[in-house]
This record gives structure tokens, C-alpha cells and sequence, in this order.
């Protein structure tokens, strides 16, 4: 009976009218640079990252019932090209509306190596790929 519910809340989120479910194009915004990725929400609970420099994966959770309130967190890995951190740890607590989100939190960016670099506030604005709410 459990995996019925599982389907059937899978199948809510995907049909609700305030779900993160689909794609996104979005601007991220720590200190004075801004990033543009692509972020994808899955039903199952995971949220996939890219741009053309890295790939992340991670997960995403409802925070509230009508499911305008949620929250995401994302390993980033960075292609090995020099300039570049080795990867950032990504944790954001977001609010939907329609179709786009806004998010805020903290991104941890490590070396290569590990070694923390730094820890800063990032701030995302984001739109639904292809205008559906």
C-alpha cells in the first residue's frame, strides 16, 4: 500500500499547480557575479544542475502543503579547466510562484583538492522552461 501513496503523490506533484516539476532557466546571483544554469526537478525527489562548465545532482523537498515553499541541495562538480573551483556545495530554501521561483542560501565552493575556498550567500531567480505554471 505504501508504493500506492508514493504514486500517488508522485503523480500530485507532477499534475500541482505550484510544483518545482520540470525544467528551469536560471540566474544565480553570489557577490558581484552571476551564473546561468539549468535546473530540473524530478518527481522522484531528485534535482539535476548544469551549465557549460559543470554538472550537479542532488535533492529537493517540499516544505510546506501547497508546495510554494521547497527546498534543494546540489553537489556542483566543475569540468578540470584552470580558474575553475573543483566544486561547490549548494543548499537553498525557495518560494514559487506561477511560473518561476526565487531562492536563497549558502554555497560552500571547495578546491580540487577539497580545500574550502569560501562560503557565500547566493541568491537565484528562475523560470519555468517553455512558460508553463
Amino acid at each position: 500500500m505504501e508504493h500506492d501513496t508514493a504514486s500517488a503523490d508522485a503523480l500530485n506533484e507532477t499534475t500541482g499547480r505550484n510544483s518545482p516539476i520540470g525544467s528551469w532557466s536560471a540566474s544565480v546571483v553570489f557577490g558581484d557575479k552571476t551564473a546561468e544554469v539549468r535546473l530540473t526537478f524530478e518527481a522522484d525527489g531528485t534535482v539535476r544542475l548544469a551549465t557549460p562548465v559543470s554538472t550537479g545532482e542532488g535533492t529537493w523537498t517540499r516544505s510546506d502543503e501547497d508546495d510554494a515553499r521547497f527546498g534543494y541541495r546540489v553537489k556542483e562538480v566543475f569540468d578540470d579547466k584552470p580558474g575553475l573551483p573543483g566544486s561547490v556545495d549548494i543548499e537553498q530554501d525557495a518560494v514559487l510562484s506561477g511560473p518561476a521561483f526565487t531562492s536563497s542560501g549558502t554555497s560552500v565552493i571547495r578546491s580540487v583538492s577539497g580545500t574550502l575556498l569560501a562560503s557565500v550567500t547566493a541568491d537565484v531567480s528562475a523560470r519555468r522552461e517553455g512558460g508553463g505554471a
